[in-house]
């Protein structure tokens, strides 16, 4: 937030859950893509933080996955 405070406007990354057939539907943004946005994956700052959002993102759906 400090290197570009107008990364706030995409945070916190998005997942919604809604009830479906046998079970729960959940959908993740994709990190990465959301802080390409205009210029911002240029910002090293921000791209470490989408690289480390997707990562623990990518864990939390892994984790739905098997569970």
């Amino acid at each position: 937030m400090t290197a570009r405070p107008d990364v706030g406007l995409l945070l916190p990354c998005n997942v919604t859950v809604e009830e479906a057939p046998g079970g729960a539907l959940v959908r993740l943004v994709d990190a990465g893509q959301m802080m390409a946005m205009g210029d911002l994956g240029e910002v090293a700052e921000i791209a470490d933080l989408a690289q480390d959002a997707g990562a623990r993102l990518n864990r939390v759906a892994d984790t739905l996955r098997s569970g």
